[in-house]
């Protein structure tokens, strides 16, 4: 089990795949206009920094911010 935990830490904590999965993830949702993944900037990013764009939105835990005329 500590090995699982160990695994998905380190997939977690490896920003270059992290970056090619959000890509892949903005990609298949260009077309969705509620939804908005940042751009990663590869030229910046490394195994260990993720750089992205800014977006401005709600976080998932203030779901009120969501709602319009709430």
């Amino acid at each position: 089990m500590y090995a699982q935990i160990r695994q998905m830490i380190e997939q977690e904590l490896d920003f270059a795949n992290e970056a090619r999965v959000m890509e892949t993830i903005r990609q298949n949702l260009l077309d969705e206009p509620e939804v908005s993944i940042p751009e990663v900037f590869a030229a910046y990013s490394t195994g260990r920094v993720l750089t992205t764009r800014f977006c401005p939105g709600a976080k998932y835990w203030t779901p009120h911010k969501l709602m319009p005329g709430a």
